[in-house]
């Protein structure tokens, strides 16, 4: 498998071995989650639970780092974490210039499957349901809060996202980019009704 990775006006194939995807690769990647567990400095930003969009641009930072510096095997082993915690990734923006939150990774236009894929990240990226401003609400009052929570589609350079108000940060949490507005439409939906169900009161 190859990751795209782009830096400034540069373009990178990073070919990430079979074996590094599958039980060869699992321990190391765990391993990198129970290190990110303990929270992790990100530019000038003290992040304590690192989600799966940052915990993705902190390794992306890591593999940038073993570019410059020649370690294929380490730059392999980077690129297999992303790909595996972020089903559908296409290619990776990330910024050399430090600022490790604005890295930005383009899924895959693949219709459907990159719909359900990025619907699967922006909810574990939100960590849901401690982010959720509240639950047990009638079918009206969800709705008008997951289109208080959940923007429109808007386009970024060529690209599209949308996102999510993080009630715990106070801040809105982007999804990744994807290449077309209808791709996006559609994981913006399903994302949408996700939130949207979990805020119902039970029957």
């Amino acid at each position: 498998m190859k990751l795209s990775v782009q830096v400034e006006d540069k373009a990178y194939n990073i070919a990430i071995p079979d074996d590094m995807l599958t039980e060869d690769g699992h321990a190391f990647f765990k391993k990198m989650d129970q290190d990110l567990d303990k929270g992790w400095q990100m530019s000038m930003d003290y992040v304590e639970s690192p989600n799966v969009m940052q915990r993705c641009q902190i390794v992306a930072d890591k593999l940038y780092t073993a570019m410059m510096s020649e370690n294929e095997t380490l730059a392999q082993l980077m690129a297999g974490y992303i790909v595996t915690r972020m089903p559908g990734v296409k290619s990776i923006d990330i910024d050399a210039g430090g600022e490790i939150q604005n890295t930005e990774f383009i899924l895959n236009d693949s219709g459907v499957d990159a719909a359900e894929n990025s619907a699967e990240l922006v909810a574990a990226t939100l960590d849901r349901p401690s982010n959720k401003p509240q639950e047990g609400l009638s079918k009206p009052e969800a709705m008008q809060q997951a289109g208080k929570d959940v923007s429109k589609v808007y386009k970024t350079g060529r690209n599209y996202k949308f996102a999510i108000y993080d009630h715990d940060t106070e801040a809105w949490a982007e999804s990744p980019l994807f290449q077309d507005e209808a791709t996006a439409s559609e994981a913006r939906a399903r994302a949408y009704k996700e939130y949207y169900e979990g805020l119902l009161r039970p029957n």
